[in-house]
């Protein structure tokens, strides 16, 4: 059936050139564009992850700046530590020298001198973005290091994380403000006349409520409340119950014995505990008469006579476990580096040689971990490099435009719609057929 008022054929012509314009707007956009996936609509799967993957290479690339960062800081430090090796291979130098019969002590020593300057200064230069790993400022047993970014990562689950290589700073540090550096002599934790108490079965015979007779007291010598140790007790009367609590920071506020937490005699345990007992807010009238917990008698010490109604219970004592020892402990010298003195009296010319030699073999260690962490961090930075421009392939495979398949669809398409608008023209040329009938 032929119809003047429906051209099923030039419906069907247009319809078909619709598809080929739409087609071919999809292909310049992607041509002009660079990209086939340019949104969510295009491929949400190929999207979503062209998009995770991208903020990812933005993460690396922070990363990457953050390891050239820390390369230059032991890049520094390592050069510091070279110059350091030769300036003690000079003062090794200039012991061997005055060892010689003859020679003017004084004028090596002033030789000496400037180049336990020059350490110093080395120590003090070493210095980069703030960071200074040959001079340090800090408490003797404290710890001391810095975490430098080495990794960016996810897991299979989505999680990132960054991963950090821990330098030990006193395993750098040539000068310490407060000692124990590569270069001076070991300063103990504690002093070594004093030894952590071992609380068991000690104060627990001593706490127990009852008054003490003298006799019964506890000796008393010198010993440490170390951190993270606590002795703690409960003191009640008509129906209140009050905690005292002793530990490090108690000890020195009572005896002040310098954050040491060291209690010398029976007189340091009586101001310990009556300290703690006031501070616990337990009045005078809750004891016998008198505002003194702990008595000294000779050189023990017992609790006084209680008040009528008051007693102590749950009696606590926790011992904190030491920290393990180093794995890899730093030697230090007998006669720090500044003691070095050729024209003193009490000089030992050997002595010095082979303390010298102390430092260098602990200088020299730690240069060769400088050393060790200059490669860890140059591979880190060469493989993130690496990752950065796979993931960026990766991203281009996924949504980058095939420039070539691109060209010849476009070509294509063009003539598609050359050949539907030549059909889309006879189909509307159908209704002249119809009016030459009428004629």
């Amino acid at each position: 059936m032929v119809s003047i008022l429906t051209n099923t054929a030039a419906i069907a012509a247009l319809a078909t050139l619709r598809d080929i314009n739409s087609a071919m707007a999809t292909t310049q956009t992607q041509i002009s564009g660079g990209q086939r996936v340019a949104s969510a609509r295009d491929n949400a799967a190929y999207w979503s992850i062209a998009t995770t993957m991208r903020s990812d290479n933005k993460a690396l690339s922070a990363v990457s700046d953050t390891l050239n960062l820390s390369a230059a800081m032991v890049d520094v430090a390592y050069t510091a530590m070279n110059s350091t090796i030769g300036v003690l291979d000079q003062i090794k130098a200039k012991v061997v020298a005055a060892s010689q019969p003859g020679v003017d002590k004084g004028k090596v020593q002033k030789e000496i001198n400037k180049l336990q300057d020059q350490l110093t200064t080395i120590s003090k230069s070493a210095s980069f973005n703030g960071q200074n790993w040959l001079s340090i400022d800090a408490s003797i047993g404290a710890t001391v290091a810095t975490n430098l970014v080495s990794g960016f990562t996810r897991d299979a689950d989505g999680g990132i994380s960054l991963q950090t290589t821990t330098v030990d700073l006193w395993k750098t540090a040539l000068f310490n403000t407060q000692g124990n550096g590569l270069l001076e002599t070991e300063i103990p934790t504690d002093p070594a006349s004093y030894s952590t108490m071992s609380f068991s079965g000690t104060l627990d015979g001593l706490l127990t409520g009852a008054p003490q007779a003298p006799a019964s007291g506890v000796p008393v010598s010198a010993f440490n409340v170390d951190e993270g140790d606590v002795i703690s007790f409960s003191f009640n009367k008509g129906g209140t119950s009050r905690t005292v609590t002793i530990n490090r920071a108690a000890v020195n506020s009572a005896v002040g014995s310098g954050n040491k937490g060291t209690i010398v005699d029976a007189n340091d345990m009586a101001a310990v505990f009556n300290k703690a007992v006031q501070r616990a807010g337990i009045s005078s009238s809750d004891l016998a008469a008198s505002s003194t917990f702990v008595r000294r008698v000779g050189d023990v010490f017992s609790i006084s006579t209680l008040a009528s109604g008051a007693s102590i219970s749950n009696v606590k004592i926790k011992e904190a476990v030491p920290p393990p020892p180093p794995a890899d402990p730093v030697t230090h010298p007998t006669i720090g580096i500044k003691d070095i003195d050729v024209t003193a009296s009490s000089a030992n010319l050997g002595d010095y040689l082979s303390q010298v030699d102390v430092m260098m073999k602990s200088v020299t260690d730690a240069a060769a971990r400088l050393g060790a962490l200059q490669a860890q961090l140059t591979a880190q930075t060469k493989f993130t490099d690496t990752l950065m421009d796979t993931l960026e392939k990766g991203i281009g495979t996924l949504v980058d435009t095939d420039m070539n398949e691109a060209s010849t669809r476009l070509k294509a398409q063009q003539t598609q719609q050359q050949l539907s608008i030549q059909a889309l023209s006879i189909a509307n040329s159908g209704a002249d057929t119809i009016l030459q009938l009428f004629r």
